[in-house]
């Protein structure tokens, strides 16, 4: 039995029985995971903490009066959630003035962990992408929340909608 289950930084793993036709069982069962798909992990026989998709096989390996035996399954674990939302540091502005927009980005309880290299912003006046904050690195993770900043002077004059998406 596998623990598919939301990210929150603990190990998800899967635990094993065997029984045989006689009744008779146990729990001394091996379990190996790796990851499937674009998942990179393993082999190992720690089980996974990052979300993704993982293969795990348990095997028994027998004794004086069973055969080895050994079964696999795929489970998943599900990325969190997160918060994003974004401030302009001057409102109102002046035409031609530059104007900074930072994104904050955090994840949703029970996510735990830095946001550093995971994911990009990228930021848009309207539907519009705004030069030059287009896949915006995320910085100062660790602090809760990861911020990513765009700098403009190119906004017409006029009222604007500030949009930002996390790539995550």
């Amino acid at each position: 039995m596998c623990s598919s289950d939301l990210y929150d930084g603990a190990a998800k793993g899967c635990t094993g029985s065997w029984t045989s036709g006689d009744g008779s069982g146990g729990t001394n069962v091996d379990v190996a995971y790796e990851g499937t798909g674009s998942t990179l992990y393993g082999p190992s026989s720690s089980a996974p903490t990052d979300a993704g998709t993982y293969r795990a096989v348990a095997t028994f390996a027998g004794d004086q009066n069973h055969v080895a035996s050994s079964d696999a399954t795929t489970y998943t674990i599900a990325r969190a959630g997160t918060t994003l939302d974004v401030a302009s540091a001057v409102d109102p502005s002046v035409f031609g003035e530059s104007v900074t927009f930072t994104a904050n980005v955090a994840p949703v309880t029970p996510a735990v962990g830095d946001m550093n290299g995971t994911g990009t912003v990228s930021f848009s006046d309207g539907t519009t992408p705004i030069a030059g904050c287009q896949n915006v690195a995320l910085v100062d993770g660790t602090a809760r929340p990861a911020t990513a900043t765009c700098v403009t002077a190119d906004l017409t004059g006029g009222t604007h909608t500030i949009r930002a998406s996390y790539s995550g």
